[in-house]
Order: C-alpha cells, then sequence, then structure tokens
C-alpha cells in the first residue's frame, strides 16, 4: 500500500464522522449546523494531526519502505489518543455524579448556594439542618419539598413556626422528614418517614394538592373575565410552563 492510499484512505474516517454528527443532531427543522460544523472541524483537525505525526516518523525512521506503515501509525496514536481523552471524561464524568450529584442537585433544588436571595431562609436552614443529619449527605435524592407556616406555644404564648416536609429517595426508597424552624433554630420533627404510609405526611399531601387545584380553579375562573385572545395566550403560557 503506498502513502497516498493511506492518505486517501484514513481520510475517510474524519467523513465518516462527519456524517455521524449530521445523523445524531438531526432535528425536526433540520440538523444543529453549529455542531456538525464545530465537530466536524474537529475530526478534520485529528486527521491532520495523525498525518503530521506520521510525517515526523518518517523523518526520524527514513525507511521508505516503510512509510505507509508510518502514516497509519499517526492516525491510530491520534485515534487512540482521542478515544482515550474521551472515555476518561466520561469515568470522571460518571465518579463524579457519583461521589457529588445527589448534593450539587439537592443544593440547586433548594436554592442554597445563592446568596443574594433570602426569602427562602427558613427552607435553607431547614434542608442544612436535614443534611447534617446523614453520614454521606450524598446519599439522598430530594425531590420536592412543600412548606407552610403553623401555630406553636412557647413560654405560654401563641407563636409562629416555618415547617418543612422534605420529599427524598434513599437507595431507591421514598422518605420523608419534617423539619421546624423557629426563628434561627432549625429542628428535625420527623427523620426517615415512609412516604407511601405515614398518615400525617399523605395528610398534608392531599391538602396541599387540594390547595393547587383551588388556585388552578381560581384561576380558570379570572381567565373568563378576558378577552378570546387574551385568554388563549395566558393558556398556552401556562400549559409550556407546566410542561417545563
Amino acid at each position: 500500500m503506498t502513502v497516498r492510499k493511506v492518505i486517501r484512505y484514513s481520510l475517510l474516517l474524519p467523513v465518516a464522522f462527519m456524517l455521524f454528527v449530521i445523523a445524531m443532531t438531526v432535528r425536526e427543522d433540520g440538523p444543529d449546523y453549529i455542531a456538525v460544523i464545530s465537530l466536524s472541524a474537529f475530526g478534520f483537525m485529528v486527521w491532520l494531526l495523525g498525518l503530521f505525526i506520521g510525517v515526523i516518523i518518517s523523518v526520524i525512521a527514513q525507511k521508505p519502505y516503510r512509510e505507509h506503515w508510518y502514516y497509519i501509525a499517526g492516525q491510530v496514536i491520534v485515534i487512540g489518543g482521542v478515544i482515550y481523552l474521551i472515555l476518561n471524561n466520561i469515568y470522571e464524568a460518571r465518579r463524579h455524579q457519583k461521589n457529588y450529584g445527589n448534593i450539587e442537585s439537592n443544593h440547586s433544588f433548594v436554592d442554597l448556594d445563592n446568596r443574594h436571595t433570602s426569602e427562602d431562609e427558613p427552607v435553607k436552614k431547614a434542608f442544612r439542618k436535614l443534611e447534617s443529619s446523614f453520614e454521606n449527605p450524598n446519599a439522598f435524592h430530594i425531590t420536592k419539598y412543600n412548606s407552610y407556616w403553623g401555630d406553636t406555644l412557647r413560654d405560654m404564648r401563641l407563636d409562629s413556626v416555618f415547617l418543612v416536609y422534605f420529599t427524598y429517595t434513599v437507595d431507591k426508597k421514598e422518605l420523608f422528614s419534617k423539619v421546624s424552624v423557629l426563628e434561627d433554630t432549625a429542628r428535625i420533627e420527623i427523620l426517615h418517614g415512609d412516604a407511601r404510609t405515614d398518615p400525617e405526611y399523605l395528610r398534608i399531601m392531599e391538602d396541599w394538592n387540594n390547595m393547587k387545584l383551588e388556585q388552578l380553579e381560581s384561576i380558570r375562573e379570572s381567565l373568563k373575565d378576558l378577552p378570546d385572545s387574551t385568554r388563549r395566550q395566558l393558556q398556552d403560557t401556562i400549559r409550556k410552563l407546566l410542561k417545563e
């Protein structure tokens, strides 16, 4: 096999990669051309780098009868390096997800790392208290939380307490915890209750769902008084928000 044939056949790799990218990025309105151009350019750069390495090996070895093997070796070295980097990035991403995925998801869910908002501070305090009860904070994954103000007796007088019901999964089991926040103090009232059978939790969730249904009904009644065009526009907006 001649060097020219090696170069010609190796060019099939970036072409095949470009076709693969087009097939993977096809959407309803056509392929994502930015992704196609960027990744195709990357494929051709990899191919050119393989040729460059082949030239360097040929110059160093100075054995013309083996020159085509040097160009093949250049392509193999570069493609092998790219595959190694891709697999290593996948491994690191999965390892990071395994060790920190739930932590990052939980913090984002309660907006814990946003220092510019204070209206949800009781929720954040309650979450910190719940998180501190786990030896491994990555062991649980929050799926939702419900919060409201309740009444409590303190020093023989009526006071307001902020209650948060966190629903989360641990080893695929759905659990909940109830955390109260009174002034600056958070306290766990119920830890790792069964979200499927606990009467208090089921009652709270039922009340919460009924409240949401009442709010939706109120919105629906309000929409009846609006012009048809405005009503349809708001309904479309609400449907999009619900889908998101």
